[in-house]
């Protein structure tokens, strides 16, 4: 005859039901965690370059647009491989100096074309060429690019893309993460991450 297999302990029967108990509050508090993580990303707004009112919009040709280089030679913004970053400096501006380098390790990063724009003395302006080591040829020293861009503050940025440069972003930069922030812009084909975010959630139809 068969031995007839005992039940288990009630003491054990009681210890896996807690268990199971217990991994059911904790899937809830996760899931709870969860939620409240995402509803704070969408709180805190990640720093991007702030847009300005003035300015070409996002989807300008730009391309077609001819300044002066420190080299003498007049040249358009698409005679460069894109994508193309357009930094304007000044080597009057403290925040200027400290963003090219952190601007030449982005463009690195991203595969990006780096040139430099402003609009100081000729003189002065190639002396901070040959300090930073900018080429002159990716210099470019044309006050009238300036005004027609919009730039009114510095360090401003343009990221380009396409045949024709396409206006892909822009904004006031001082950091790297504003830089980021204008390569992020143009994989989400927004103007800018505060364009974006601002914008409220589309919601699908019942």
């Amino acid at each position: 005859m068969a031995a007839m297999i005992a039940p288990p302990p009630s003491s054990l029967l009681a210890g896996e039901i807690a268990l199971y108990a217990a991994t059911a509050a904790l899937g809830g508090v996760m899931l709870m965690l969860r939620r409240r993580l995402r509803a704070f990303g969408r709180r805190v707004i990640p720093a991007g370059a702030l847009t300005t009112s003035g300015g070409p919009p996002r989807g300008a040709v730009l391309g077609t647009l001819t300044a002066n280089a420190l080299d003498g030679q007049a040249r358009s913004l698409a005679s460069w491989p894109m994508p193309l970053l357009l930094l304007f400096v000044s080597d009057s501006c403290p925040i200027s100096r400290k963003l090219i380098p952190i601007a030449r390790t982005l463009a690195r990063a991203e595969k990006l074309t780096l040139v430099l724009a402003g609009e100081e003395d000729a003189g002065r302006q190639e002396r901070f060429a040959a300090r930073i080591g900018q080429p002159k040829d990716a210099f470019l020293n044309d006050g009238e690019l300036g005004r027609i861009l919009g730039v009114d503050k510095l360090p401003y940025a343009f990221l380009l893309d396409g045949k024709d440069g396409t206006l892909v972003a822009r904004g006031l930069v001082n950091s790297r993460e504003h830089l980021e922030s204008l390569v992020i812009s143009g994989e989400l084909k927004v103007a800018s991450l505060q364009s974006y975010l601002s914008e409220p959630p589309t919601r699908s139809a019942a």
